[in-house]
């Protein structure tokens, strides 16, 4: 019966414990960023997709923005519908919260910034 327990139930009640957790946590971070996000513009370096043990993936994309004159690099969720408009190079705007910023929403891809000529 131990062995069963930590098995498969101990790791079910954390996985649990971490889907209850999770809409917390976004809010928290959406309210940062709408209180008090400031924009910015960043150049995405990388664009990419995680899987996890149980089949699932996330996509994400690394961008790097100016944060009071030093390089900040962020890994930032998005949809698997927004990957393919993003691309290494591509130039983006931001907004990201001065006491966290780590903490970064881009805006959406239509809104992306033109490369200057």
């Amino acid at each position: 019966m131990s062995l069963y327990l930590w098995l498969f139930v101990v790791p079910l009640a954390l996985l649990f414990v971490a889907a209850l957790m999770q809409p917390a946590l976004s809010r928290r971070r959406n309210t940062l960023i709408a209180t008090t996000g400031r924009g910015a513009i960043g150049h995405v370096l990388a664009v990419g997709r995680d899987d996890d043990a149980l089949g699932g993936s996330s996509h994400w994309v690394q961008v790097q923005y100016d944060y009071d004159g030093q390089p900040v690099t962020v890994k930032v969720q998005i949809s698997w519908r927004d990957k393919a408009r993003y691309r290494v190079g591509q130039r983006v705007g931001l907004t990201y919260a001065p006491s966290r910023s780590q903490i970064v929403r881009l805006d959406p891809p239509e809104w992306a910034v033109p490369k200057s000529s």
